[in-house]
Formats: C-alpha cells, sequence, structure tokens
C-alpha cells in the first residue's frame, strides 16, 4: 500500500510540473505571434512604439541580444522590471502574455 502512495504522489508531482496540472501558473503557453501583434498594438505600442523600435518611453524591442527567447520575454512581461509596467494580470492575460512574447521573439529575430 505505501508503494501504490509513493507511486501516486510521484505521478500527481510529475503532472503538476510538466504543466499539466490545472491553473494559471502550471507553465508557459505557447504563443501565437500574429495575435501578439494586436495585443502588442494594444497594451505595449505606447511606450516601445509601433514597430517596436522603441521611443522616449521605452527601448527597441528589436534589438534583443539572442538569448532573449520567448520564454524569457515571457517572464520580463510577467515580472517587468521598473520603470517597465506590471500589465499582468491586470489588463494582460497569461494567453496575451504568450502571444506578445511570441510577437515580439519573432521580429527581434528578424533584425
Amino acid at each position: 500500500m505505501k508503494n501504490r502512495a509513493s507511486a501516486a504522489s510521484l505521478a500527481l508531482l510529475l503532472t503538476a510540473c510538466s504543466g499539466h496540472a490545472s491553473g494559471e501558473r502550471a507553465g508557459i503557453i505557447r504563443g501565437d505571434g500574429t495575435r501578439g501583434r494586436s495585443v502588442y498594438l494594444e497594451r505595449c505600442a505606447a511606450c516601445h512604439g509601433a514597430e517596436a523600435r522603441g521611443s522616449r518611453l521605452g527601448p527597441s524591442l528589436r534589438a534583443l541580444s539572442p538569448t532573449w527567447n520567448e520564454k524569457r520575454i515571457f517572464a520580463a512581461i510577467e515580472e517587468p522590471e521598473a520603470p517597465m509596467p506590471k500589465l499582468y494580470p491586470s489588463q494582460l492575460t497569461r494567453r496575451d502574455l504568450a502571444d506578445v512574447a511570441a510577437y515580439i521573439d519573432r521580429i527581434a529575430a528578424e533584425k
């Protein structure tokens, strides 16, 4: 019986860690860059510019280092450093975050 309980606990832990568990923090969602452009224009362009080339309020997002992949972009939007405003979860959903991260990752790669 103890082995069954241990196996069940391990299975539950592996499911939670793999992103199959329910809840918003279960893992990063794969983003849709096309939808991300729309969200970007609505929520990010005021500071970073319509073409993400930067402005006096925010830096260019087209000049990101190759170490800035979609996962790192997602994390930077989710928990931004000042002076960038925290838009999640008050203005952006996790889906929005994933989509914007996919869009920024795509345009940064275009350089």
